[in-house]
């Protein structure tokens, strides 16, 4: 019975997980390891909020309002956003349900 269970997380999870592909760099070059296409970066600062965005103390950061970081994450998937420059992070906040 409990393998069955490990069975059904591991098929739910085997999808994710493959569907993130690995990058090196080759030359001056950030490569897909998989398909060899060239990878370029398009990313953006992420600090909602701006400055007021991290209080230390307070168990806010920019990252610690998982409603918030997912609305923003599908946003920043439909303009083409794969990389993410987080300012602040409170390292003693549990940022799990991102």
């Amino acid at each position: 019975m409990l393998w069955q269970s490990y069975f059904a997380l591991f098929a739910l999870i085997l999808p994710v997980v493959s569907a993130v592909q690995s990058i090196k760099v080759q030359g001056s070059d950030y490569v897909n390891n998989v398909t060899s296409d060239r990878f370029q970066i398009i990313g953006v600062a992420y600090q909602p909020g701006g400055s007021a965005g991290f209080k230390t103390g307070t168990g806010i950061d920019p990252l610690s309002n998982g409603t918030l970081c997912l609305r923003d994450a599908a946003l920043m998937q439909r303009l083409g956003i794969n990389t993410i420059r987080v300012y602040n992070l409170d390292p003693s906040l549990n940022h799990g349900s991102i």
